[in-house]
């Protein structure tokens, strides 16, 4: 049985018991094994595998990894979320490894199945990425960023996973100068998971440090920044079934377009998929953003010329 069953058993288990609360174990289990049938061909022996020890287990892996504690209630007689709101986070993560047991699964019906031809590299790391995150391990490997020629040794304290556009980062928070940083997988190598365990200090807050953040470049500027943004009518579709950015709001809607506000660093990133998008979108504010989109434009425009 592949690496990915756990995981792939944890997320079943959970969108089983948020699809119906207060289930019972013989109820979980009958749901997993159908779903452990269904992505690996398992066979009734390795099914049997999956006991109420190993459901405890998944359970306290749950809590970590997702976020959520799963419970038993003796009223109702079954496990439910506690706290189940609505998590965006929690959706992105889940739709993640849908997507990772998708490709997975595509080689076997290669015909039916089309996936872009963009191999997401680095993802042999991420369960070993994940246990060391898990117990608070010390990670070790050599990086190499894509401006230099040469490669650094690195040991850091792995706190998150970050996916940007086809590619895995670790977030972590390096023990050579504190500062927490992100590190592409697809450049990662000779990983090693200590045995030494670290503790995250009060004053490292991912959810503070990547609320407006936009892809994974980081910003020196202490406060973020109000963008505006008008789309054409017809890319306005696309943008609001798929947002830009959580903070992303409409602010006015006609015919001819639609104007958004987003609270965000407008770094790199930001730009590049400002560009992306051409003539079907305007920058009203901030001035410094449309002078800049404005003067690559052009200069794209001299160099096809």
């Amino acid at each position: 049985m592949p690496n990915t069953t756990p995981l792939f058993r944890q997320k079943a288990i959970l969108a089983f018991i948020r699809r119906k609360p207060f289930s019972t174990f013989e109820e979980i289990e009958n749901y997993v094994n159908q779903k452990l049938e269904e992505q690996y061909f398992v066979d009734d022996k390795t099914k049997a595998g999956f006991t109420k020890r190993t459901f405890q287990r998944d359970l306290k892996d749950i809590a970590q990894i997702f976020g959520k504690e799963v419970k038993y209630d003796k009223k109702e007689k079954g496990y439910h979320i506690e706290s189940d709101v609505g998590d965006f986070a929690l959706e992105q993560l889940m739709s993640a490894f849908d997507v990772i047991n998708a490709i997975k699964l595509s080689k076997n019906i290669a015909p039916l199945f089309f996936l872009e031809d963009k191999k997401p590299g680095g993802t042999e790391h991420l369960f070993g990425i994940l246990h060391a995150i898990q117990r608070k391990l010390f990670l070790e490997f050599e990086h190499k960023k894509f401006w230099k020629d040469h490669t650094t040794n690195r040991k850091v304290k792995p706190l998150a996973i970050k996916e940007y556009r086809h590619r895995w980062y670790l977030v972590a928070q390096d023990e050579k100068d504190g500062v927490v940083k992100t590190f592409g997988l697809d450049r990662v190598s000779n990983l090693h998971v200590s045995s030494q365990t670290f503790k995250v200090g009060p004053e490292v807050d991912l959810v503070k440090k990547f609320q407006h953040y936009y892809g994974i470049i980081g910003s020196d500027d202490e406060a973020p920044t109000e963008v505006m943004l008008a789309f054409t009518s017809f890319q306005a579709k696309y943008v609001k079934s798929l947002p830009l950015h959580s903070s992303q709001k409409i602010v006015l809607e006609n015919p001819e377009e639609t104007q958004i506000s987003l609270c965000i660093f407008p770094t790199h990133d930001f730009i590049m998929e400002l560009l992306s998008f051409g003539a079907e979108v305007k920058v009203l504010e901030p001035e410094w953003l449309a002078k800049e989109l404005a003067e690559r434009h052009q200069k794209a425009f001299l160099k096809n010329m």
